[in-house]
């Protein structure tokens, strides 16, 4: 990441690779209850109270490695308090789908490391609420007709 990221809040999908490969640290998550994925990340909304919640989650990450010291020192309770902003970004998506999609295509990038759940059309109700609730470490489900 060049060590430009202080702070990021960003989907699992984008950022497990990230977490796994060593490149970014999680601190938190923005649900209820933690996910297997980021292991010693605090569930904000438990810390922080329930309207934290949010169901398309983000998540508080460093650079790997960032000192303790400095973490000790990210207290979002009192961020929220002083109503501090945090400016985010997204990836522009319109930009880079054609090429990406190109080089699934072709068998360069294979991204089915994100899907985790694979059920049939009449187990969507059930896929929704594994999903919902974070059970059985689900991020992604995909539905067969």
């Amino acid at each position: 990441l060049g060590d430009h990221v202080d702070l990021l809040f960003g989907t699992p999908q984008q950022l497990a690779p990230l977490v796994a490969g060593g490149k970014l640290r999680a601190y938190g998550v923005t649900a209820k209850e933690t996910y297997a994925q980021f292991p010693g990340a605090v569930a904000m909304a438990a810390e922080l109270g329930p309207k934290l919640e949010i169901f398309y989650w983000h998540a508080l990450f460093t650079p790997a490695g960032t000192p303790p010291a400095i973490i000790d020192k990210l207290n979002m309770g009192a961020a929220f308090a002083k109503g501090l902003t945090f400016k985010m970004g997204q990836t522009h998506v319109h930009r880079y789908l054609g090429p990406l999609l190109e080089r699934i295509e072709r068998g360069e990038i294979d991204p089915s490391f994100v899907i985790t759940h694979r059920l049939d059309l009449e187990d969507a109700p059930h896929g929704y609420e594994i999903f919902k609730k974070k059970e059985d470490d689900c991020i992604k489900v995909v539905l067969k007709p």
